[in-house]
Formats: structure tokens, sequence, C-alpha cells
């Protein structure tokens, strides 16, 4: 937003006489531009050797597209010392006991229903069944949905692209010396 747009909004949020319309007004001022659909996702990637092993270490993380919000989760991949991790993360809160429910959606397939891990800090979600093959399974591009059902009953959601993801998935694999895939 240029400056001088910015000033006339801020003169007309500060012009509405009614509290909750006036503070809607200015939320939608600050609310930072949500990315162009066609836009490539961010995907951050930090490699680095392990000091027990000497075993390349792959961190791969992608912000859910729009908004950060109270209920939003970060995507989570990684290989750590030849293990391969899938989870959901957040920086509060996020799920209380031993396993939540997590909902997951590929593209345009039919959502499906499992049950993840709750992490050590409650504040991720971890894909202990099969990580490898959920991430076979999900195409070069197009987007994946992932909802955690957490704690008060909050559904704390992520929609993330998945352009790119080739890449992301060769680089987990050589890291993490995957079998080959079952013909």
């Amino acid at each position: 937003m240029a400056q001088d747009d910015l000033r006339i909004g801020l003169g007309r949020c500060a012009a509405i006489a009614a509290d909750a319309d006036r503070l809607k007004c200015f939320d939608q001022i600050a609310r930072p531009a949500v990315p162009a659909t066609g836009a490539a996702p961010v995907w951050e990637i930090q490699t680095e050797i392990s000091p027990v092993d000497d075993s390349r270490v792959v961190r791969v993380v992608q912000k859910p597209l729009g908004p950060w919000t109270d209920l939003s989760i970060a995507l989570h991949l990684r290989c750590v010392e030849g293990r391969t991790i899938v989870q959901v993360a957040r920086d509060s809160l996020l799920a209380v006991g031993r396993t939540v429910k997590v909902i997951t959606r590929i593209g345009t397939q039919p959502a499906t229903e499992s049950q993840w891990t709750v992490g050590n800090t409650s504040q991720e979600a971890v894909l202990t069944d099969n990580p490898i093959g959920f991430l076979r399974s999900l195409p070069t591009s197009g987007r994946l949905f992932i909802r955690v059902e957490g704690v008060r009953d909050q559904r704390f959601d992520g929609l993330f692209r998945l352009d790119g993801f080739a890449e992301i998935r060769r680089n987990l694999g050589e890291a993490c010396h995957w079998p080959a895939p079952p013909r």
C-alpha cells in the first residue's frame, strides 16, 4: 500500500464511529498481502551435518498460504540422522495427550483422517505412520490442506502449495537413504 493510500485509509477508518467497525477497518489495512495464487511457495530449506553420525540433516519448513493467525500451523519436513519426520507445528499449545486427530487433503482428492502423535512440547503433531509413504504420495504441484483438531476443540489449519516439491522430496530421500519405491 502506497504512503498516500495508507494515510487516506487510516483517515477513513478513524472517521468510523462504531468501535467494532472502526477496528475491522484498521485490521483490514494492517492485514499482510496474500500471495497471488500463482506465486511460488516459500520453502525454507536448511542443510547441515549431524554431529552424532556425520549424516546430512535436511530441514524444510513452509508457512501456510494467507496471513498467519492464532490458528495457523506450519509444515515441517526433516531428515535427521536417517529418520524422516513429517510434522505440523505452531508457536503455542496445539494439542494435549498422546495423539490428535488430523485431517489431510491432497489437491481435490477426498479428505482423509488419521491420528498423529503429539510432540514433546505439545506445539506439534507428528505423522508417525509411514511418513515416507505420505511424502511419496504428494504430487509435485497443487495444494495440501492439513487440519489439526487440537486443544479446546480448536481447529488449526494450514494450506500449503506443493510447487517445487519434487526437489524437496529428492533431497529428503537422498539424505535419509529411502528405499526404492515399491513397484
